[in-house]
């Protein structure tokens, strides 16, 4: 009789702790970061080797077939294969980097593609689904990577151009209708007939549900329903306003604030489609980890007419979000520590490491600038020392014109940056 009710209460005392355990968890999900961005005094020096310590580099093969352009608007590694869009295509390379093929191409013909287009790849299948953003299509085309064959296309809940999509619970959640041309009263009202912020279709095309928006921005004197936009990667969704700075988790159909950056000074409401001198906005990555944020503020510095309009110069500041305790800091300079380069956090755009959707880091080096590097494998600051002798081997046969060479590793968990004490 006293084994059973000794079982019994370390029965209890385990369902409770699992229980109490659960609701930390919970807590600690559903906890909102606030971040003071105005006259933020704490300040870091970044490393790379402060966010990756497990890292290696990948050179894309050139071919006559595959010439990659400067600008490379879509990437995914996986442990098979690299996607890549750079408006001349998509291309199809080994994980290792060899070129396989060229799998679509632009142009108006069976099976081409306009050089617009925004993709998501969705790695458990192998399918690469990507919308055209100059046509507007009643569906959503699906490639399937593998077979190098077009599948049955998704079709589309509201027939719009769509922004930012994702795979969401074997389900398709999008944010950001995309109103035509912005520019046009007509198209953004048109827009407006369909009231989300967020809303998610299942791969037949019903419509499941929408989160309906409840900011709206001016423009042409009126107001209008603000879109989103999504950031994946993290086990959460989050979701942005896209003239609004708070970042929100997508959590049981709800909304629920993540990160909230606070000004001295509130913000206008509604926002203005077009800032005005001095006018700020919080821009954050599209994909993320569950280590660590990087999120930029961009300022309305001036403007500048010339012939063909108007130009908007901006000043940038950069801000570093430990995620395990909700410290920030701004950062006031960034190193390289494979090249080396250091830039200094002074108002101008800098380049950062990207994040993938599948937890990886990234960071894309023309092969004129990985040139420029001596391999200094003896005088490595927190990389380890075979990066720099993968570095001195594709130095080798490098020419300036030559395919990029990428970096990719997976973020620190035990991040030594803003560590409480």
């Amino acid at each position: 009789m006293k084994k059973n009710v000794l079982l019994l209460i370390v029965l209890i005392s385990v369902i409770s702790s699992m229980w109490y355990c659960g609701k930390i968890n919970e807590i600690h999900e559903n906890k909102a970061f606030h971040v003071d961005v105005d006259n933020l005094k704490t300040t870091i020096d970044l490393r790379l080797s402060d966010l990756t310590d497990s890292c290696k580099l990948i050179r894309l093969e050139t071919t006559p077939e595959c010439v990659l352009g400067s600008y490379l608007r879509y990437i995914y590694v996986d442990n098979k294969y690299i996607i890549i869009d750079d408006q001349n295509g998509v291309y199809k390379f080994s994980s290792d980097g060899l070129f396989i093929k060229k799998i679509l191409k632009p142009g108006r013909g069976p099976q081409e593609i306009s050089r617009y287009i925004r993709c998501f790849y969705f790695e458990k299948k192998k399918i690469l689904y990507f919308d055209e953003t100059v046509r507007k299509n009643n569906f959503l085309y699906a490639y399937d990577i593998e077979s190098e064959k077009f599948l049955e296309p998704v079709q589309k809940c509201f027939n719009e151009n769509w922004g930012d999509f994702a795979i969401y619970k074997d389900s398709l959640i999008i944010a950001s209708l995309s109103p035509g041309i912005w520019g046009s009263t007509d198209n953004i009202k048109m827009a407006d007939s369909i009231p989300y912020v967020v809303f998610i279709q299942n791969l037949n095309g019903k419509f499941l549900y929408g989160i309906p928006s409840n900011k709206k921005f001016s423009e042409f004197q009126d107001e209008f329903i603000q879109r989103g936009m999504i950031m994946t990667g993290d086990k959460n969704i989050h979701v942005k306003y896209i003239f609004d700075d708070t970042l929100f988790t997508l959590n049981n159909n709800r909304l629920s604030p993540y990160i909230i950056p606070n000004y001295i000074k509130p913000k206008e409401n509604p926002e203005k489609a077009i800032p005005e001198i001095g006018d700020s906005r919080i821009m954050y990555p599209s994909y993320e980890n569950s280590s660590f944020t990087i999120f930029s503020e961009s300022t309305n510095d001036s403007r500048t007419n010339w012939e063909m309009g108007v130009r908007y110069n901006y000043k940038y500041k950069y801000f570093f979000l430990n995620k395990s305790n909700g410290k920030y800091a701004k950062i006031s300079s960034y190193i390289d520590d494979l090249t080396g380069e250091e830039k200094k956090a002074d108002g101008n755009e800098i380049k950062l490491p990207e994040l993938l959707p599948n937890n990886k880091l990234l960071v894309v080096y023309p092969s004129y600038e990985l040139l420029r590097k001596k391999s200094e494998s003896h005088n490595t600051k927190g990389l380890s020392s075979s990066i720099y002798d993968q570095l001195e081997n594709i130095q080798k046969d490098l020419y300036e014109t030559d395919n990029p060479v990428l970096l990719v590793g997976i973020p620190k968990v035990d991040l030594q940056i803003l560590k409480r004490n």
